[in-house]
């Protein structure tokens, strides 16, 4: 495995993920001749195939809400590629940039990439229409901290529940305070995300 370049090694991972996880018997078929003629053309001697599978990916985040969608995303989908994962932080120009860091297959890559950016937008632009106006009423820099860490959490669950990004077995019944109720009444018109999963394995979002 050691003498193959990068390029190589990404096209073998996913022309032998298609191999093992094809939609159809036809697109494993196609897969698998395509993997022998690259197993010919360079010579390859590989006994195990599975550890093409994983490479590793980063995700980006700026904020504690991007964080908790992106962890939400990652378990919703496969518990396992959140638990292969670990927060960074690296240089890039001239900031820091805060990343999760998964070694997981090129297919999870692109479910969780894909909709870990669109609800990620969608839930933004929630966020704005609906808490932004209420954090804009502070008088004080203090207050609207203390006012935005009372919002987030009551924000978060009621979009990841209509966006549909929780299971039955996720969800909980909470003692929720007076001035909660009133938070959670403010936030009602929140909008859910619709999203239809790029690489059709059985999962949809709706």
């Amino acid at each position: 495995m050691e003498q193959l370049n990068e390029d190589i090694r990404n096209k073998l991972s996913k022309i032998y993920e298609l191999v093992v996880n094809g939609s159809c018997d036809g697109e494993k078929s196609a897969a698998k001749n395509a993997l022998d003629k690259l197993i010919k053309k360079y010579n390859i001697n590989i006994e195990n195939f599975s550890e093409l599978e994983y490479h590793t990916y980063t995700f980006k985040y700026k904020t504690k809400l991007d964080l908790r969608l992106l962890t939400r995303i990652m378990i919703f989908f496969k518990k396992d590629v959140f638990e292969r994962s670990v927060k960074i932080n690296y240089i890039a120009g001239i900031g820091s940039v805060k990343a999760v860091e998964s070694k997981i297959t090129y297919s999870d890559w692109i479910n969780i990439d894909c909709a870990y950016e669109y609800f990620k937008r969608h839930m933004n632009a929630q966020w704005n229409i609906n808490c932004k106006p209420i954090l804009d009423n502070c008088y004080t820099s203090k207050s609207k901290i203390k006012r935005r860490k009372e919002l987030e959490g009551i924000f978060f669950n009621r979009y990841i529940i209509k966006s549909n990004l929780v299971h039955d077995s996720d969800l909980s019944l909470q003692k929720v305070t007076k001035k909660q109720i009133q938070d959670l009444h403010k936030l009602k018109n929140i909008e859910g995300g619709a999203y239809n999963r790029q690489l059709n394995r059985g999962l949809l979002l709706n």
